[in-house]
């Protein structure tokens, strides 16, 4: 099985990368023998993003998104020698239990061999991928911006008493790009009719932290979202894909406004 997939345009039109890191449902069969039965539901997977986020390669956007589930690797969290960006408790880079704190193997913890093979395998491949699209937009456009996709049930008790907002974008707090996008996305979110909150309870994960260095041009961005805007046949699919398309396209265009005023 392939670390990932990937999307690369013909023609660079948009100064965007899509990352689309916890929609993978594939676990190696030696690794879910050893799971629980609950957890093969795999129930914190980021469910069916790379089809709701299809558009994005009529617009000529790189697109990259995972085939590994979230628990074989979680790729938005720091490796064992980084230091922790977490505030709150939170699923490991391994993880040996749910969001919910349910164990997910029986009697197996993943040993640092284990964890030293899924990282080679899976993590290091995407996060250079990532670095290679950076490159290959950035020939295009001087100033780029990494776009991190993901969704969540609307509760977590483990995460937050309260439930979440519709869409939650991140930029830890104003650290990893330009506060305009936030500013243009609640534009998009209240003329689409959804609810928002910016940095709240999530501030984007270790990919917008990693691939963020904005003396160099590179922005990033992460975008949470309630699977229930979506996660129903139309018309919730459908306004929810119009909603995000339209979302990238401005934020395309906040890119290219930086860009010229370099």
């Amino acid at each position: 099985m392939k670390a990932f997939e990937l999307f690369i345009p013909d023609k660079i039109l948009h100064p965007l990368v899509l990352s689309i890191p916890h929609c993978g449902t594939h676990i190696d069969e030696e690794i879910k023998s050893k799971m629980t039965k609950e957890s093969l539901s795999l129930i914190d997977t980021d469910w069916i993003l790379q089809d709701l986020y299809k558009f994005a390669k009529e617009m000529q956007i790189p697109v990259i998104y995972a085939n590994y589930s979230r628990y074989q690797i979680d790729l938005n969290r720091p490796l064992p020698q980084e230091k922790s960006l977490y505030t709150r408790k939170t699923s490991s880079l391994v993880p040996t239990h749910t969001f919910n704190e349910e164990e997910i193997y029986l009697n197996y913890n993943p040993s640092q061999e284990d964890i030293a093979d899924r990282i080679k395998k899976i993590y290091d491949p995407y996060y250079q991928q990532i670095h290679d699209l950076f490159d290959l937009v950035q020939m295009s456009f001087d100033q780029v911006l990494l776009f991190d996709a993901h969704s969540i049930r609307r509760s977590v008790k483990k995460i937050s008493d309260q439930d979440f907002s519709d869409v939650m974008l991140g930029n830890r707090d104003g650290l990893t790009c330009d506060n305009r996008l936030l500013e243009q996305g609640i534009q998009v979110f209240e003329r689409h009719g959804y609810n928002h909150s910016n940095n709240f309870p999530f501030k984007g994960g270790n990919i917008t932290r990693s691939f963020s260095d904005l003396s160099k041009g590179r922005h990033s961005i992460q975008l949470e979202m309630s699977q229930d805007i979506y996660m129903t046949p139309e018309p919730k699919f459908d306004r929810c894909e119009k909603m995000l398309k339209d979302l990238l396209q401005e934020f395309s265009n906040v890119m290219k406004d930086l860009g010229k005023r370099k």
